[in-house]
């Protein structure tokens, strides 16, 4: 009995797609996108270069060649995308922000539900960190 009601719950979340609501509170808060609140669905990255437009400008690149990214906002300094994933449908946002002035690209990427995301935003960052190792240092 047990697996059939799990067999069902499982149908019934893939069917619905369980995407979580919108934050209400992303972007930039001050001149910073908001802290992780220190859960273990959030992961956040600072990057500091020369040239903050450049890396902001191939970090774009890269999102835009991941899978199942929907961009939600695009501005010259900050970007929202959702990723969602491919199974469940349980949907992160991510966001950049650039600072010019101070030489500075900043990352973030959040789960909308629940207490553990397995790792994925870290790991998302990771993958967006070699990236900006790439972007930063062409010649490796």
């Amino acid at each position: 009995m047990p697996f059939a009601l799990l067999h069902w719950l499982l149908t019934w979340v893939m069917l619905l797609h369980v995407a979580g609501p919108l934050p209400q509170d992303l972007g930039l808060q001050g001149q910073h996108l908001r802290r992780c609140s220190g859960a273990q669905h959030c992961a956040q990255l600072q990057l500091s270069t020369d040239q903050p437009l450049e890396l902001f400008s191939a970090l774009n690149q890269a999102i835009d060649a991941m899978p199942r990214m929907q961009r939600v906002v695009t501005t010259e300094s900050y970007v929202h995308v959702v990723a969602t994933s491919f199974f469940f449908g349980f949907a992160d946002d991510l966001e950049l922000a650039l600072d010019q002035t101070s030489g500075w690209v900043e990352l973030r990427s959040e789960s909308r539900l629940g207490e553990s995301d397995f790792g994925v935003n870290r790991r998302r960052l990771a993958q967006l960190q070699l990236v900006a190792d790439r972007s930063l240092d062409p010649v490796s």
